[in-house]
């Protein structure tokens, strides 16, 4: 899962072969071709930047090589960040944590209580 606005990336290679192979992207099994946001580039990785809620879908990789074809599909979900709210009302400290003293190894605890929430 990505967030909107974020960039994602996939690598598609084929094993060693006698010479390179060629390599197609399809997003929702339709061709992708280079723009703005998508990125092929020749070692089969595409690059997707300043991804919308629309760039949701199978991403496809085909391979084309000498020693045969192969395909393989990734799944991407594009999600919109919610805005963090803070509450209007200022958080107010009532009790502060103590002062411990723990032998190595042993275990501390700290209390802080918040009102306000």
């Amino acid at each position: 899962m990505r967030c909107e606005g974020c960039q994602a990336s996939f690598t598609c290679s084929e094993r060693e072969g006698v010479s390179p192979p060629n390599f197609c992207w399809l997003r929702n099994e339709i061709e992708l071709q280079s723009s703005d946001t998508v990125a092929i580039l020749n070692s089969g990785e595409l690059l997707l930047t300043d991804m919308g809620l629309n760039d949701t879908g199978n991403y496809t990789c085909e391979v084309f090589g000498p020693s045969g074809n192969a395909r393989d599909t990734s799944v991407l979900i594009v999600t919109r960040l919610q805005p963090i709210e803070f509450p209007s009302k200022p958080f107010i400290l009532t009790s502060t944590p103590s002062v411990q003293v723990v032998s190595v190894g042993g275990v501390a605890q700290f209390v802080c209580l918040i009102s306000g929430i």
